[in-house]
C-alpha cells in the first residue's frame, strides 16, 4: 500500500480492519451513561483522508444512495463526568 513493502504483515501497517459490537455507537453512549458520563458531542475526523480514499467514499455513498457511508470512521467522543461539588474544608 502506498509503496510500503511490508504493509499488512504483522508488525507493520496498516493493520486490518475488525469490527467489535461493543463499539456500535449505541453500544458505547450506553456503556457512558451507565458510567454516569455525558456525551457532549461526537465529531468525524475525515479531513485526513488521501484523495483516492475521498472518491471511492464518495462512490460508495452514491451506488448505495447514502446507506452506505465513510463519513463515520475516526470518530471522537466528547464524554463528560458529573460536576461534583467540592468536599467543606
Amino acid at each position: 500500500m502506498k509503496g510500503q513493502k511490508n504493509a499488512g504483515r504483522p508488525g507493520h501497517g496498516p493493520y486490518p480492519t475488525i469490527f467489535h459490537p461493543a463499539i456500535r455507537r449505541d453500544a458505547l453512549l450506553g456503556h457512558a451513561r451507565a458510567r454516569g458520563l455525558d456525551c457532549k458531542s461526537i465529531h468525524a475526523d475525515t479531513w485526513r483522508k488521501e484523495p483516492f480514499q475521498k472518491v471511492g467514499g464518495a462512490a460508495l455513498r452514491v451506488l448505495t444512495r447514502g446507506r452506505i457511508t465513510d463519513a463515520y470512521n475516526d470518530l471522537m467522543y466528547i464524554l463528560q463526568a458529573p460536576v461534583r461539588a467540592a468536599a467543606p474544608s
